[in-house]
């Protein structure tokens, strides 16, 4: 494998690959190095010496067939197994073996579901994210749960959060937030203003004066007790 697609394969961990034509391999780990020549490299933009360990489970759902044709083979005692075109793989590690001067790419065939489910978590990671690079956090989840107007799950996830949130966290005050306008969506406008306002005050002792977040807070506060009747409070 050229320098170029190494490097690929060094940022893909976790990632999957997926094989556009079919894969002859091999049950015997001392078949497999004779194909790799004897030929090592010491320049590191060098081409790379790769041995694919792959782990198979015939049981899971959903995978592209893969058999052992041993008994078709010219050559039997290479106990020759065969992937199908298509097959979806999970890059798990990548070893260097100095005894042999190869390195080994630890890769797990995966089932077409599994596959799809991580185009289906990019897409709400987008959703939920904005597009960027960061990783769904319960916040997230919790917004997303509030848009469906679960507000009763909604409220799980932020108590589940604070529980886990140490005092000095960034998120705290909008944990408290997000969990007051949950718990004032059920009828309990009580609860759902004291949670405000506590998250009102991090945020008085946490933001610059005139910071938009305040101004959404207070707004929040308003509307919660005009669901009270309290218009009075809400003029305040």
């Amino acid at each position: 494998m050229s320098s170029e697609e190494f490097q690929i394969f060094q940022q893909s961990l976790g990632q999957y690959i997926s094989m556009n034509s079919f894969l002859s391999t091999s049950l015997n780990r001392n078949v497999a190095p004779f194909y790799l020549g004897n030929n090592v490299f010491d320049n590191e933009n060098a081409p790379k010496r790769l041995l694919l360990e792959i782990n198979a489970n015939p049981s899971v759902e959903f995978i592209k067939p893969f058999a052992n044709i041993s008994n078709f083979s010219n050559y039997p005692e290479e106990e020759e197994v065969f992937f199908m075109l298509g097959s979806v793989f999970r890059l798990e590690s990548i070893i260097f073996e100095p005894n042999e001067q190869i390195w080994t790419v630890e890769m797990t065939l995966c089932s077409d579901n599994e596959y799809q489910a991580k185009d289906v978590y990019e897409k709400i990671r987008n959703e939920l994210c904005g597009g960027d690079n960061e990783t769904p956090n319960l916040i997230h989840l919790g917004n997303a749960l509030d848009d469906m107007e679960q507000f009763d799950k909604a409220e799980k996830y932020f108590r589940c959060l604070l529980n886990k949130l140490p005092d000095e966290h960034p998120d705290k005050a909008n944990c408290i937030h997000k969990l007051g306008l949950a718990v004032n969506a059920q009828g309990d406008h009580q609860s759902g203003l004291e949670l405000l306002h506590k998250g009102l005050q991090i945020r008085l002792e946490t933001l610059p004066p005139g910071d938009e977040l305040l101004g959404n807070t207070y707004n929040r506060i308003r509307l919660v007790y005009e669901d009270k009747y309290d218009y009075q409070s809400a003029i305040e």
